[in-house]
């Protein structure tokens, strides 16, 4: 067993012992992934080798000094981070320090090539401070398909990571079965960001990740060799009331077969689609007119009759649920003014029974009109409180609170009237667009200055349009047009970040009063 220690600052031994004390409560909470693997693979007799990497970030608990001007860094200990040690485990005991300055390749490690005669499958895995599961890497397996079962085993014990946010599978040879396995294990994860990258897949499915209730946000198949049917499948999947549409923000589709056709399908996601921020498609084969489908849904533009419909649809739900609500409510509370006079009178027919027997005629004719009066006067309250008339305005405010408002990518907010004919206002959510390499001319340049100029008008609403576009690698001449461009984007990241700035002075300041409040 060989060790390399890189340089680190030290420190203090009260730090030490609080870093080893939370490390320790962390352990004892997350199972360890390398001895689930080992402990799994034995029992289940996988075919391949496999091999964790392990990735920890140790960062020093107590807080840094601030590093001198004038190229005097200090000491040490001024530094803010350590450098990260990484951690070979390999069936059954060997275990190896590589520097964290090296890239790890099976090229620089022969030992762990084809140990035994089988195939060796790298798994690599990042930890927190706190020893917490957050990432897994599995790249540059192509000996065969991934298999299934390893999948499926993995995925029987991620849930129980609740840190774990990123799942790396990059230039593997994957098949149908596996993704299908690998859509199921991330619906049920906190998995938010899924990396494909040269991972081609002839069935195509890449679709399957975003099936079902799922937690992604940043999805990247970059040279995944998607065409435009695949890229049709993907893009389904984006529309508005698809479960997908509510969580992702990114997707990257660098360096595929993407068309024109494939483009018209992305810009009809877009046409109803308020939450993807980022969309990559650089390095694809996307001419003038592919890049004027998705320009169009930028600005404003007419709605279709199916839209139409399915607005109106979908309104209506939203009305039979709100109703529905609102006499739940009305019955419940029915129900419980019923029992409580109910209990009301039961109590005062046990107060009274409970009256000595050596009391007086009169004190009992006495006590039994009392009796008769707290009934009267619960009977009356009942009626009054059934005859409420904010009774169903205090039903309807507390099914607004449940239900919220309507919110709709055509409600009212998002279109506008002209001629009985219904306009959306465009989509103004889509902030990143990079369309570098592709077949783009002087034409998608006038039309992109005419997006930007259009959704200038909204740079003071919460939802302003696009902060960047790369159009790198395209056949464009430079051009007064190009410049514009370029001058009104600046313009409109500079207006963002004021509003920023100005939130955050107002939060701070509001805190600052409430802070000298309490002294």
């Amino acid at each position: 067993m060989t060790t390399a220690t890189p340089l680190r600052s030290s420190k203090s031994v009260r730090s030490s012992k609080s870093e080893k004390t939370n490390r320790t409560s962390s352990e004892e909470g997350e199972i360890d992934f390398h001895e689930y693997i080992k402990d799994v693979l034995k029992r289940f007799s996988c075919e391949i080798v496999v091999v964790v990497l392990k990735h920890e970030e140790r960062e020093a608990i107590f807080k840094p000094q601030r590093i001198r001007d004038h190229g005097d860094t200090g000491d040490a200990k001024t530094k803010h981070t350590d450098k990260t040690d990484k951690q070979v485990y390999i069936d059954p005991v060997a275990t190896e320090l590589v520097p964290s300055d090296d890239t790890f390749t099976l090229k620089e490690h022969p030992e762990l090539q084809n140990p035994l005669g089988y195939n060796t499958l790298v798994i690599s895995i990042n930890n927190d401070n706190y020893n917490r599961l957050t990432e897994i890497s599995i790249c540059d397996f192509r000996v065969q398909c991934l298999p299934r079962k390893l999948i499926q085993l993995i995925g029987l014990v991620l849930p129980y990571y609740s840190q774990l946010y990123k799942l790396t599978i990059k230039n593997c040879f994957i098949d149908f079965y596996t993704l299908y396995e690998l859509g199921k294990v991330i619906s049920y994860t906190t998995i938010t960001d899924v990396c494909l990258d040269d991972c081609p897949l002839p069935a195509g499915n890449y679709d399957a990740i975003l099936n079902g209730r799922t937690c992604v946000r940043n999805l990247s198949l970059c040279r995944c060799r998607i065409n435009d049917d695949v890229c049709e499948r993907l893009s389904s999947r984006l529309v508005y009331t698809e479960l997908a549409e509510e969580s992702l923000v990114a997707l990257n589709l660098t360096s595929n077969h993407i068309t024109d056709v494939g483009a018209k399908y992305l810009a009809d996601a877009l046409r109803s689609n308020k939450h993807l921020r980022y969309l990559n498609l650089a390095d694809n084969l996307l001419g003038d007119v592919g890049a004027r489908h998705i320009f169009d849904v930028m600005v404003e533009f007419p709605l279709t009759n199916e839209e139409i419909f399915d607005k109106r649809h979908r309104y209506m739900l939203y009305l039979k649920k709100k109703q529905t609500i609102i006499l739940e409510f009305l019955l419940k509370f029915s129900a419980q003014s019923s029992q409580s006079t109910c209990i009301d009178l039961s109590t005062a027919i046990n107060h009274g029974s409970t009256i000595k027997k050596k009391e007086s005629v009169y004190k009992r004719r006495a006590s039994s009109a009392k009796i008769n009066r707290s009934i009267k006067k619960e009977k009356e309250k009942f009626k009054s409180q059934g005859s409420d008339e904010n009774l169903p305005l205090k039903a309807e405010m507390m099914t607004r609170e449940i239900l919220g408002e309507f919110v709709d990518p055509f409600s009212k907010e998002n279109i506008r009237i002209d001629n009985g004919y219904a306009f959306s206002l465009g989509n103004r959510v889509l902030s990143y667009l990079n369309l570098a390499y592709n077949e783009l001319t002087y034409i998608s340049v006038k039309k992109l200055l005419s997006v930007i100029e259009y959704q200038q008008e909204f740079y003071n609403s919460p939802n302003s349009g696009l902060f960047k576009v790369v159009l790198d690698g395209n056949p464009i001449p430079n051009c007064t047009e190009l410049a514009a461009i370029h001058t009104i984007l600046n313009l409109h990241n500079a207006i963002v970040a004021k509003q920023i700035t100005d939130k955050y002075s107002l939060r701070k300041s509001l805190i600052d009063k409430k802070t000298i409040s309490k002294k």
